[in-house]
């Protein structure tokens, strides 16, 4: 049997949801409640199917282990609330004094203040809090901010010990604590000599972007090391209207966008393409450092690969589903960071449409004009088109929360700009890779990095120009409703036309 009949093996999905849904539940607040609501809805939706249809003896045991996910996510989310609720950061009241030893886990970088002061900022997690002699262990995580002279000059691994002032309200967003204005900062302990590596790269990648014209030379940087510094808020404005947003730093959405990209251009699946896609994972994870949302979506990425490499293309839910499964049970917090929700709904979206549409706009394009312009740059645009597509419908309803508006130009925004992001990322990683030993060679692939990245933002500022960039969404709970039910009626829309085109080809 051939690869491309495989059935799907969705077993693993429901598993994967029920483990979100229970964290989700536990953090929240909804507590215990939640979770019985869950096991009882899911009680309910099984016996229906165990009743009510001929699947029932085949799905008594995913029905059993669904609930078993579910309770284990909401024991997951108690115990890392509990831990939240117990740690001695959180204990410390808004503008309390803070000795504490914060670990980096990224370099600062240097930001104007509303009032135009030159401010650095930096996110880091807390190791141990001080309280008089002593040192109490902690977890939480912190973002720093302070004079230039204090933190501007420490990266990405260095373990700082701080004291300043706490403040929560806006800046509380659990694991995180709030802010802490730094008063003084001393190095504790170095990084490693890879972290040390990582910080010489993201020096000298800044310093080369910014001899690169712009805005393309931000975009470059962000897309290469995941370094914001040199985005300007008008580019920035434009990449969020234009939906773009997941382009102007490393991001799982962005990744995702890269490897679809990447895979289409790598003949052959055999070993040609799983190598370079790996190679190409393990040099991201080396320039950018292990960040939590890059080794996240690597991971992800990694598991897919294997999936392919082992003639299991067809099942990449599983790889995604297993990710997510172990992602929300070990780090529960993430279930609720808009990051994780984005990466994975496109992903997914990836997954279970813009394959199935990539194939599909793919034969029907050549079939129009395969004899004009040949089949292989119609199947590469098509995936292009569909890739994005694909994922920017999926991540609608997530989208809607963070802006209570949307774009009707989105998709096209994405089309356009998909086809710049595999060139852009890999020039760029090319040019982070060789800067620190080859400068002029760095310097020529930052410079050809740039061509695509201005690309981008030329599509970034043409679309979030257009009439109806910004259409009025409802707010609140209203908003992702509508969203999720518009979505569904697309892809439900697509789906039933291609399946008639389908049966009126086959004479049915």
């Amino acid at each position: 049997m051939g690869e491309e009949a495989r059935p799907r093996d969705y077993r693993l999905v429901p598993l994967a949801g029920a483990a979100w849904l229970g964290v989700v539940s536990a953090l929240q607040g909804w507590g215990i409640a939640g979770v019985l609501g869950g096991e009882l809805a899911l009680a309910c939706g099984w016996g229906w199917v165990w009743f009510r249809t001929d699947w029932g003896k085949k799905l008594r045991w995913l029905g059993l282990a669904t609930g078993v996910a579910l309770a284990l996510g909401g024991v997951a989310g108690q115990l890392a609330a509990r831990d939240y609720r117990a740690d001695p950061a959180v204990q410390l009241s808004d503008g309390a004094q803070l000795r504490a030893l914060v670990r980096l886990d990224s370099g600062a970088v240097l930001r104007a203040t509303p009032w135009g002061q030159p401010e650095a900022v930096a996110t880091g997690s807390i190791t141990a809090v001080a309280e008089g002699d002593r040192w109490i262990r902690s977890g939480a995580q912190v973002r720093l901010s302070g004079s230039p002279d204090v933190l501007l000059n420490v990266g990405p691994g260095t373990t700082l010990r701080v004291s300043g002032r706490l403040e929560r309200g806006f800046w509380e967003q659990p694991p995180r604590v709030g802010q802490v204005r730094v008063r003084t900062a001393t190095v504790a302990a170095e990084p490693s000599a890879w972290l040390r590596w990582v910080g010489l790269v993201r020096n000298r990648m800044l310093d080369l972007c910014a001899g690169l014209p712009a805005p393309a030379g931000a975009l470059v940087l962000g897309m290469s090391v995941g370094d914001r510094q040199l985005l300007d808020q008008d580019l920035s404005e434009a990449m969020r209207v234009a939906s773009l947003t997941h382009l102007t730093a490393i991001s799982g959405t962005h990744i995702a966008v890269a490897m679809a990209v990447i895979s289409l251009v790598i003949p052959g699946w055999k070993w040609v393409r799983p190598l370079f896609l790996l190679a190409f994972l393990a040099v991201l994870i080396g320039v950018v450092g292990p960040t939590a949302s890059v080794v996240r979506a690597a991971a992800m990425a990694a598991l897919v690969i294997v999936g392919w490499w082992g003639y299991r293309s067809s099942q990449s839910q599983v790889a995604l589903a297993a990710v997510v499964l172990g992602i929300v049970l070990l780090r529960p917090w993430m279930a609720l960071q808009y990051g994780f929700t984005l990466s994975v709904l496109a992903t997914a979206g990836i997954i279970f449409s813009g394959t199935r549409w990539a194939d599909r706009l793919g034969r029907w394009s050549v079939s129009r004009w395969g004899k004009v312009m040949g089949e292989r740059p119609l199947k590469w645009g098509s995936s292009a088109v569909a890739v994005s597509a694909a994922a920017s419908l999926w991540v609608l309803p997530v989208l809607v929360t963070l802006n209570p508006w949307i774009s009707l130009w989105a998709i096209p925004a994405n089309v356009l700009a998909t086809p710049a992001v595999a060139p852009t990322t890999i020039l760029g990683l090319l040019a982070a890779t060789t800067v620190t030993w080859a400068p002029t060679l760095a310097d020529w692939c930052a410079k050809l990095a740039a061509l695509p990245a201005g690309w981008i933002s030329w599509v970034a500022q043409l679309f979030a120009s257009l009439p109806a960039a910004k259409l009025p969404w409802p707010a609140g709970p209203t908003g992702p409703i509508l969203a999720a039910i518009l979505v569904g009626l697309v892809l439900g829309t697509i789906e039933f036309n291609w399946g008639r085109t389908g049966r009126h080809r086959h004479g049915r």
